[in-house]
């Protein structure tokens, strides 16, 4: 463990942190938190000890809540990503030079879709696409480690691309492949062609959220001051399981450097002027900690008979929830336990669809015997398989469903046609010419009622997914 610590303290570490809220012309909505969630995560690394460059825009509400960063801010556009990176880079060959393992960070929150298999997220007057990615953080950088974390809509398909039949596979070029380097490691906020999603409770992007309350503390199983890809990936698919409506419930992608599946991706126990919030085994329950600004902090369900410690930010008054009890702290750079804390009166947050759905994120109890099951693949409260699969029977039932449709209006034709010939034939051939009508007019609606009730079929499937 020491020998862990003083490598971690000997190893710089630098990052690039985007955060962009802008729509990307494909009808929806600017998101509201982006530009928040890289400002939180950037504080969590430069308290970390990262050297990190922030690239966001904020908007007028988040100029107020992070007005001490203005100054440092960039706005996140390619030119300035390349920028960002390419001091990154001159920082890493000097560290590499000396003989270091430097690592390196890049987080995106913000946007993100596919367009001809290549997926792309946005920024301020263009896009980072794949290949962007590649060139410049995954094969440009020679750091030790590199961790890659994006909180986006179809943030899989930067790195992977999709397959015959919809199904979701490596990309030719992506991590997956064997050459890919054995430093670098995911997290994605998605596995598949799925959507992530903000939750103004927080505020922030529900994901960003997840990733920082594990890197904070609540995802260090055995409480070894460090929390490691495997702990993190653990960490979110449990607290996801509960989410009882489908298009709420994140399916997350987490894939460990190939070098090393124990490695670190955040040590909070190296945070400067941090307080720890020493929880002991036998504290059990849900645990919700807002900071001074009103946005939530961290949020964890800790699991009986282990200790778990929270890093918390100082100077700042924090709000905690535990259990039924609302409680405030002051952190102050010392160690911290909940009997510090004073009761404070109880709030009540406005309730929506969103809300209840989200209420349900960190239902199941975390610990270390969730991250052995996960470990050894035995645990159902995971996040899904690395290479996550559309449902392959969906392209059938749309498939069916189209053929049907297109018959019946083939055969709704062929009725027309016979009634015309029926009101303009003689009488002894008209009965049959009425029959044939009333044939093919029954066939053609049995056929649309199929057509309409596979694609229901089709489109019940893809949102069950």
């Amino acid at each position: 463990m020491t020998a862990l610590l003083a490598l971690i303290l000997a190893s710089p570490a630098f990052g690039v942190i985007v955060g962009h809220n802008g729509a990307l012309g494909d009808g929806r909505a600017d998101l509201r938190y982006a530009d928040d969630d890289a400002a939180r995560m950037y504080e969590l690394l430069q308290a970390g000890g990262v050297d990190a460059q922030l690239l966001t825009t904020f908007d007028s509400d988040s100029q107020e809540v992070f007005g001490p960063l203005l100054a440092h801010t960039r706005p996140p556009t390619l030119a300035e990503v390349e920028r960002a990176i390419a001091q990154v880079r001159a920082k890493v060959d000097a560290s590499v030079a000396k003989g270091e393992q430097p690592e390196v960070y890049f987080f995106y929150s913000g946007h993100g879709n596919v367009e001809d298999g290549e997926g792309y997220v946005g920024l301020d007057g263009g896009r980072l696409r794949r290949r962007d990615l590649y060139r410049l953080v995954i094969d440009g950088l020679p750091a030790h480690r590199v961790h890659v974390i994006v909180d986006a809509c179809k943030s899989y398909f930067l790195v992977g691309g999709r397959g015959p039949g919809g199904r979701v596979t490596p990309h030719a070029g992506g991590f997956a492949r064997p050459e890919a380097p054995p430093g670098v490691g995911f997290v994605l906020s998605t596995s598949a062609d799925a959507e992530s999603h903000e939750w103004a409770a927080l505020p922030g992007g529900v994901f960003s959220h997840e990733v920082r309350s594990g890197l904070i503390g609540a995802a260090d199983a055995n409480a070894d001051g460090a929390v490691d890809y495997e702990e993190l990936a653990a960490f979110i698919g449990l607290a996801n399981r509960a989410v009882p409506l489908p298009r709420y419930r994140p399916r997350v992608f987490v894939r460990p450097p190939p070098a090393d599946r124990r490695a670190a991706v955040f040590s909070p126990s190296q945070m400067t002027g941090a307080s720890t919030l020493r929880l002991p085994a036998d504290a059990t329950g849900r645990l919700s900690v807002v900071d001074q600004r009103g946005m939530r902090y961290l949020d964890t369900h800790k699991a009986a008979a282990q200790s778990l410690n929270i890093a918390l930010l100082a100077p700042q008054r924090y709000s905690i929830r535990w259990r039924d009890a609302q409680l405030e702290l002051q952190a102050d750079g010392q160690p911290r336990l909940l009997a510090d804390a004073q009761p404070a009166p109880i709030t009540v947050a406005a309730r929506s669809v969103a809300h209840r759905a989200f209420e349900h994120l960190f239902t199941t109890p975390f610990g270390s015997a969730v991250v052995d099951g996960y470990r050894l693949g035995l645990s159902d409260a995971v996040p899904p398989p690395a290479i996550a699969e559309s449902d392959p029977w969906t392209p059938v039932w749309v498939g069916t469903g189209a053929a049907l449709l297109v018959g019946s209006g083939a055969l709704g034709y062929l009725a027309l046609d016979a009634q015309i010939d029926a009101g303009q034939a003689p009488q002894v051939e008209r009965a049959d010419l009425n029959a044939r009508t009333r044939t093919l007019g029954w066939t053609a609606a049995g056929l649309g009622v199929a057509g309409v009730s596979a694609l229901g079929v089709a489109l019940y499937r893809a949102l069950s997914d």
